[in-house]
């Protein structure tokens, strides 16, 4: 039937950035689909494990760990081997902060901070490759797997400077960089583990909706040919979809969820 191919029973993800706003979302909607979810993250446990029911909260496995550390990862991967839920889909969120002010001023290209530019290759490139080859070994074995990146429509498209203003919520270059760079990833693993039906793509969404206020949300959506931000659940349902069997033919690509932003 349609619906089971979507199910993600038998489904055991590994999600990075756990605690983050978006992977609240994730997290509820992937264990109502009948998954088994670890959730990784530097901070502690994320708030919506309070909110979870027991049936919902007994299949929700969280580690508080550094994924630029890889030694942390591969005691978390004997960890899960001891409890037998090894995960079969990785899905790599964590991404380190924007920063587009210093010392109160907006801070101009020439002027990034190269600290911050370390710091957003560290867990955004370093972070998933880790996760990849200690988890990616698993997935060699079973010959089973998905893994999924997240990019951004900035991955994608250049930032247009002129939507931002003078708002500071300008994407920075670190940002476009790392994004970018992991589409590379997903094509190289892609085609790296083809012919052991693991299966690598990548989600690029566009700017999620966060009670932003003219004019900036005026001229975001003005570039977006369905005329409104992504919401939570929009990425949540790409997730969805590349996680589960309805798209086990899918592999090496991109999921745009933007709206048509990249698209004109």
């Amino acid at each position: 039937m349609v619906e089971n191919s979507f199910s993600l029973q038998n489904k055991i993800i590994l999600l990075t950035g756990a605690s983050g706003k978006l992977a609240l979302s994730f997290i509820r909607k992937f264990l109502e689909y009948k998954a088994i979810v670890i959730g990784l993250d530097i901070k502690d446990e994320p708030p919506v494990i309070d909110s979870l029911d027991a049936n919902l909260k007994k299949n929700f496995h969280y580690y508080k760990s550094d994924i630029t550390n890889k030694s942390d990862l591969k005691e978390i991967f004997n960890d899960l081997s001891l409890k037998k839920i090894l995960p079969n889909t990785l899905i790599n969120n964590a991404a380190a902060g924007q920063v587009t002010f210093l010392n109160g001023s907006l801070v101009e290209f020439t002027q990034f901070p190269h600290e911050v530019w370390d710091a957003n290759l560290r867990v955004n490139l370093t972070g998933a490759l880790n996760i990849c080859q200690v988890f990616g070994k698993y997935l060699e074995d079973t010959k089973n797997g998905s893994v999924i990146n997240m990019s951004s429509t900035y991955g994608i498209a250049g930032c247009d400077q002129r939507i931002y203003g003078d708002s500071g919520l300008n994407s920075s270059i670190a940002y476009a960089a790392t994004k970018s760079a992991l589409i590379g990833m997903t094509k190289y693993l892609a085609a790296y583990w083809g012919d052991l039906n693991i299966r690598v793509n990548a989600v690029a969404p566009a700017g999620v909706f966060n009670d932003h206020k003219d004019p900036f949300y005026s001229n975001y959506v003005n570039k977006i040919m369905l005329g409104k931000m992504c919401e939570a659940d929009d990425i949540t349902n790409a997730l969805i979809y590349l996680s589960s069997d309805a798209s086990k033919y899918i592999t090496g690509t991109v999921l745009s969820v933007d709206g048509g932003y990249t698209a004109w």
